[in-house]
């Protein structure tokens, strides 16, 4: 998906450059202003190519962090074996993700120091659960 930004400023340009072309064709010959034309045409579909490769990369390579991202949080088999952009894509989320849990647990201490145990504390008096009474066929307790 080419961003519309980008897209823009070069239809701008290659249009200003057809435009000219055309404003001046009265004071040239009709061959060279078909080679110009077709010309300024295969550079601008050139450029749109690699303008589109671009923005195909940065696509990917958004897609494929998110889909970590979303193989972190849902666990899943992922395997990479000899894509060396998935590779270093791979290290660096899991090199971010390490520091999120590092500091998940530093405020983790900090809030209930080093030894915190993991069982939570009840606050207020324990009460028993209520007892329960059998009934019979109808409903009625006994």
């Amino acid at each position: 998906m080419i961003k519309t930004d980008k897209l823009r400023e070069l239809n701008e340009e290659y249009f200003e450059l057809l435009g000219r072309v055309y404003e001046n064709s009265e004071f040239l010959d009709e061959k060279i202003v078909n080679y110009i034309t077709k010309q300024l045409f295969e550079k601008y579909k050139g450029e749109l190519e690699l303008l589109d490769m671009k923005n195909d990369i940065e696509f990917k390579q958004e897609f494929f962090a998110a889909k970590v991202r979303h193989g972190v949080k849902i666990p899943r088999r992922f395997f990479v074996f000899k894509n060396k952009t998935a590779k270093v894509r791979l290290k660096d989320l899991s090199a971010e993700f390490r520091a999120w849990l590092k500091a998940q647990e530093d405020a983790y201490k900090a809030q209930y120091g080093d030894g915190a145990t993991t069982e939570p504390t009840v606050e207020g008096p324990v009460t028993s659960p209520p007892e329960v009474r059998e009934t019979d066929e109808e409903g009625r307790q006994e």
